[in-house]
C-alpha cells in the first residue's frame, strides 16, 4: 500500500495521479466491457452545462443535449420534467428502500437501475455531482 497527498492506493505511481470529474465520459459504467473509441473519448463541455438555463416551471436542469449523444428537445424536456417532478429521487428511493417481494424483483431493480444509467451522458454536471 502506498500513500501521497491525495491518498492511499495499491501499486501506482504519482505520474498516474489524475483528477476527473465523475460526469467523465472517461469513466466507464461498472462492469463494461465495451472499450472506449474516439467518439467515446470526448469531454462533456461544462461550459454547455454552465450556459444552459432551467425551462420555465423547473428549478434545476437535470438533462443537457449532447452533439454526440442526443440532441433531441423533445427527450431532454422530459428528463428535466421527471427529474425536476421527483422521479429520480422516487427511483433511487424504491431502491434503497422497498422490500423485495413479486411486485419489485431483481428484473425490476434492474431496469430501474437502467433507467438511471442510460442517459448518463446527458445529465447536467450538477445532477451528477449532487447524485453522485
Amino acid at each position: 500500500m502506498k500513500k501521497d497527498e491525495r491518498g492511499e492506493f495499491d501499486g501506482w505511481s504519482k505520474k498516474y495521479d489524475e483528477w476527473i470529474p465523475i460526469y467523465s465520459p472517461r469513466i466507464m459504467p461498472h462492469l463494461s466491457k465495451k472499450g472506449i473509441s474516439k467518439a467515446d473519448n470526448i469531454e462533456i463541455d461544462e461550459d454547455l452545462d454552465n450556459m444552459v438555463e432551467p425551462e420555465e416551471g423547473y428549478d434545476r436542469i437535470i438533462g443537457v443535449p449532447r452533439m454526440t449523444t442526443c440532441i433531441s428537445s423533445k427527450f431532454i424536456h422530459f428528463m428535466n420534467k421527471f427529474g425536476n417532478e421527483g422521479g429520480f429521487e422516487s427511483i433511487l428511493d424504491i431502491i434503497e428502500n422497498a422490500e423485495p417481494d413479486e411486485n419489485l424483483s431483481m428484473t425490476t431493480i434492474g431496469y430501474l437501475i437502467t433507467m438511471l444509467s442510460m442517459p448518463i451522458k446527458l445529465f447536467h454536471k450538477d445532477f451528477i455531482e449532487e447524485y453522485a
